[in-house]
């Protein structure tokens, strides 16, 4: 026969359990359920300092964005409202003012995705690091074919087929002829970009 409380009379569990008892332990089952959900099964809450570095990056990218030129913006998708704020900060000229600018700019971002941002800089930075890479190993290639190292011709040579072998040796040697006499970089200049004009070629093959 069940008690008032849904348990059966006869059950141990009434003989063992006192009335305060079932008490204490339901009010444990209810603190074990809570500190569940607030550990495990609530959505993780963001500190302010982390409110706050989310919102210093946007503004870092915001200002970014504000360096570009209007030609190089268009090759960026974002919202028309972020573009004109950005094309404004880019004409006021008052410091605070555009600080203040650059602030509303990481509030705009912050109702956007800046993901597509992120990663069209992130494309611009890695071409930015291959170009630096290619010039300076224009650079490596003609200091060496003026210092004299004849196999850097063979080398460049079957590297870029399209290379003309005569007018690089011409202008290797007028690079080492003006060198000698310590005249300005022309001729070295020149054998520069003969070096990125075949290199560009190659590349575009």
């Amino acid at each position: 026969m069940l008690n008032q409380k849904g348990f059966n009379d006869t059950h141990p569990f009434c003989s063992l359990w006192s009335d305060e008892a079932i008490k204490l332990f339901g009010e444990a089952l209810s603190f074990a359920a809570l500190w569940l959900y607030n550990n495990l099964m609530e959505p993780e809450r963001k500190s302010r300092s982390q409110i706050k570095r989310e919102t210093q990056a946007l503004q870092k990218l915001g200002e970014r964005l504000v360096e570009l030129s209007p030609e190089q913006l268009e090759t960026i998708d974002m919202p028309d409202t972020l573009r004109e704020a950005v094309l404004f900060a880019q004409r006021i000229t008052s410091r605070e003012a555009r600080r203040r600018q650059l602030q509303y700019i990481g509030t705009v971002m912050r109702r956007t995705n800046p993901e597509t941002i992120r990663q069209a800089f992130e494309n611009r930075d890695h071409q930015s690091r291959e170009t630096t890479q290619a010039l300076h190993q224009l650079e490596q290639w003609r200091e060496g074919l003026i210092q004299g190292h004849e196999t850097l011709i063979d080398y460049l040579c079957q590297r870029f087929p399209h290379t003309d072998r005569q007018r690089l040796r011409q202008l290797v040697r007028n690079a080492r002829k003006e060198q000698s006499q310590e005249k300005p970089p022309k001729a070295a200049r020149q054998l520069f970009r003969y070096l990125r004009e075949i290199s560009s070629e190659n590349h575009t093959q």
